[in-house]
């Protein structure tokens, strides 16, 4: 995964990220505090989560974690400060070499990646093989009673196809001129389409969606935009 643009769009990016969608991560809370709650009632004891390229944005109680670890593939931020039981890790879930060193005992109960996915291209685009590789390398870390939990702008399957002509210069302008990491949009059916080669078991979560969506620095109202957040959730059995 080409490593472009950083956190310094933002003053306090994780701060400026809630602050830009609140509704959103209210219901991303809500949706993972009550799976840690019924994962601690099952199991007598907290999950140990990854979280993927969230730069530190949590939406979830960590006081219902045992242990989070935060992999991304930027430095901490100075400004950032850690609960005690986080940890944050440089990588690329996309490497080949990624960090199996990562992997807890028997494997995370939760994998999170909150608004990830649409960040998995790169400079040729490369989104669906990046899908892959993602789902692939995240399943080897999963436990075997463990869940990956997406939360992603999605649209659809046209608009993608758009968005694959124009690639070549939108993605230049944004990387250029906005310091801004390559993106492109994923739809709903891509994401349960690669979760399915990866040889997961999908169940897709019902999700409140807000009032407005984030893009870079706006709040747009989703009645005026072709996005809608999807939550699906993966793992190695039928729950």
């Amino acid at each position: 995964m080409t490593q472009t643009g950083n956190f310094e769009f933002y003053d306090n990016y994780a701060e400026s990220a809630r602050k830009l969608q609140p509704e959103l991560y209210e219901e991303i809370n809500n949706i993972l505090n009550n799976e840690f709650v019924l994962f601690f009632n099952k199991f007598n004891r907290k999950p140990i989560i990854l979280d993927i390229g969230s730069a530190g944005l949590l939406p979830y109680d960590l006081n219902l974690v045992e242990k989070c670890v935060l992999l991304d593939l930027f430095n901490k931020p100075d400004v950032l400060l850690l609960a005690s039981n986080c940890e944050w890790i440089v990588g690329d879930i996309l490497s080949e070499n990624f960090p199996l060193s990562l992997q807890g005992n028997g494997g995370y109960d939760f994998i999170v990646m909150s608004s990830l996915l649409h960040h998995l291209c790169d400079k040729h685009n490369n989104i669906i093989n990046n899908l892959d590789i993602c789902f692939s390398n995240s399943n080897k870390l999963l436990s075997n009673t463990g869940k990956i939990c997406i939360f992603e702008s999605t649209c659809s399957n046209f608009l993608t196809k758009i968005e694959d002509v124009f690639y070549p210069l939108y993605s230049r302008i944004l990387a250029i001129f906005f310091k801004f990491t390559f993106t492109r949009i994923v739809s709903q059916q891509e994401i349960l389409i690669s979760l399915k080669k990866a040889g997961l078991n999908i169940k897709i979560m019902q999700f409140k969606q807000p009032k407005y969506i984030a893009q870079m620095f706006w709040r747009i109202p989703t009645k005026f935009y072709p996005l809608k957040i999807d939550a699906i959730f993966a793992s190695h059995y039928n729950h």
